[in-house]
């Protein structure tokens, strides 16, 4: 019997690019990640129309 994998995560870095890249210290960490999950969800809301991928 095989080992089940996550299909996204054994292919990140080789045939996929992570959807951000950066680097905190571990107390800003979730201060930073909340701020790039609105900064997305902004993104996306203000040009979904745009056709911007």
């Amino acid at each position: 019997m095989g080992q089940k994998v996550h299909p996204i995560g054994i292919r990140l870095g080789i045939s996929k690019d992570w959807n951000s890249t950066w680097y905190a210290e571990r107390a800003d960490y979730a201060d930073m990640l909340n701020t790039d999950l609105a900064v997305r969800a902004y993104l996306q809301k203000r040009l979904q129309q745009a056709a911007v991928s």
